[in-house]
């Protein structure tokens, strides 16, 4: 067994790190997203969000099609253009997508969708036939490191769009 050390940043695993349990704040995570609630985790840096996160996606990938995103790497100059901060977006669910058994319609309207999405309506289209496409199997997306993000208007209309799908539901 490896000697256990406190960590200070990005994800904490129990077998290495020094870490709460956080078994029962996942379970109510859990319940949750079984009842179809919206909801966002805000806390100060270091308060394990990323931690929480990677947990409940370990958690749910039995039963949930989990897009778990970061965007922790995206630079300022995607959110320069819609056309730009879409098409990363795509790109990004692709990526995290291309290991799940889907559909091949499915990949292919992010592939072709990459280049063809230039406003959130259109997004928002994608989204909903992506939907479709994974039926029965229900999606649950989380999107980690949004800080820097946050006082963007291009992000907040991004943030209003998922809000307004979750709304129609």
């Amino acid at each position: 067994m490896a000697i256990k050390e406190f960590n200070t940043q990005g994800i904490c695993l129990p077998q290495w790190h020094y870490m709460v349990d956080t078994s029962e704040k996942l379970v109510k995570i859990s319940e949750l997203i079984d009842n179809g609630k919206y909801f966002t985790i805000n806390r100060p840096r270091q308060y394990g969000k990323t931690t929480t996160l990677y947990l409940l996606k370990k958690k749910l990938k039995d039963k949930y099609l989990v897009i778990n995103l970061t965007f922790e790497d995206l630079d300022v100059s995607i959110y320069e253009t819609y056309p730009s901060f879409i098409k990363v977006f795509l790109i990004m669910l692709l990526e995290q997508l291309e290991n799940q058994e889907l559909p091949t319609e499915a990949l292919q309207l992010l592939r072709e969708s990459s280049a063809e999405a230039k406003d959130m309506f259109s997004l928002s289209r994608v989204l909903s036939k992506l939907n479709r496409l994974v039926a029965p199997q229900k999606m649950v997306l989380m999107i980690d490191e949004v800080d820097k993000s946050s006082n963007n208007q291009l992000f907040l209309d991004f943030l209003g769009m998922l809000r307004t799908k979750y709304l129609k539901k």
